[in-house]
């Protein structure tokens, strides 16, 4: 009798461990990667990086977002996000909206116009 209740605490706690370690794979595979491309008109966020800031913060505010980084010297944003929360096309609506055009989404004249002068399109 006590073997088989061990035998059957057994298979139970195998069946759990096992069930866990599927279910935490499912959490981990729960993120994309994209790289945006956008321009960069003046030579102080190269070297600076002054809107870099501007632009990660606002990509952040998204539910979803796990990493968000601009570099300037590429003109390019990786972006690390969870797609159940959170779309690509969303990302790169955000981007445009502090005044960088995102892939094929184009910044606004009134959100170009929220840039710093040396930062607009020339």
């Amino acid at each position: 009798m006590n073997k088989q209740i061990l035998t059957t605490i057994a298979i139970l706690l195998i069946s759990t461990i096992s069930l866990f370690a599927q279910e935490n794979k499912k959490h981990k595979s729960n993120k994309k990667t994209i790289t945006i491309k956008t321009k960069i008109f003046c030579d102080h966020c190269v070297k600076c990086e002054s809107c870099k800031a501007r632009v990660e913060n606002k990509v952040y505010e998204l539910k979803g977002i796990r990493s968000v980084e601009m570099i300037p010297k590429n003109e390019t944003i990786h972006v690390i996000f969870n797609p159940k929360f959170v779309t690509a096309q969303k990302i790169k609506e955000q981007v445009a909206s502090t005044g960088y055009d995102a892939d094929e989404i184009k910044a606004t004249k009134e959100q170009i116009a929220g840039l710093d002068d040396c930062c607009q399109k020339r």
